[in-house]
């Protein structure tokens, strides 16, 4: 149930995973990460969609990522370094593929800087998210006793649907829900009733 693209993803992710020694750094710029702001953005994400691609991830470190594509581009032209472009970012078939070609020219017309821009507005929704993560993560542990989640006190909703999606996850890690799932549990915990999961 899902593009072959992310699929794909998923299969070299896991890959590397599981041969690598060490770290693995990945080709990500500025211009991919105000691409997946946008696609989240249009997916209608949560703060942590919004939050780009972040420059590590376990083992994944993105040494490029403050870098434009062009500015990529540029340098290894310079110096000769050859590269690939995968033939598939050509085609509009895929909706990132859409916006690089369609809506981030129009953007860039705007401001020209708009993948600087971006970087500026990740790394700012990235300390956000991550104090409201840690909130969260504190919440759960004070609460949590043995499988149940204690929801009689829930913090505000930005915390505390976050405390409810960890607890699904660790109570039902094969169960994946999306923010409208989210906002549904956190409101028959305040007020009663109950609702539909996958």
């Amino acid at each position: 149930k899902m593009s072959t693209e992310l699929a794909a993803r998923e299969v070299r992710y896991d890959f590397l995973s599981r041969v690598s020694k060490g770290a693995v750094a990945t080709a990500h710029t500025a211009s991919d990460n105000l691409e997946t702001l946008l696609f989240n953005l249009t997916r209608g994400s949560a703060l942590k969609g919004l939050c780009g691609i972040p420059p590590k991830r376990d083992i994944f470190i993105r040494p490029l990522i403050l870098c434009t594509r062009a500015e990529v581009e540029e340098y290894c032209e310079r110096y000769n370094i050859p590269y690939v472009t995968d033939s598939t970012n050509l085609s509009d078939e895929y909706t990132r593929n859409k916006i690089r070609h369609k809506v981030i020219p129009v953007l860039k017309e705007i401001n020209p800087n708009a993948e600087k821009s971006a970087v500026r507005t990740v790394s700012e929704l990235f300390e956000d998210n991550a104090f409201l993560e840690e909130c969260a993560d504190k919440y759960l542990q004070e609460n949590l006793s043995g499988e149940e989640l204690d929801v009689s006190f829930l913090p505000k909703a930005p915390i505390a649907k976050r405390v409810i999606k960890k607890f699904v996850q660790i109570s039902v890690p094969r169960l994946s829900l999306d923010n409208l799932h989210i906002t549904e549990i956190y409101r028959v915990c305040n007020e009663g009733g109950r609702t539909g999961l996958p």
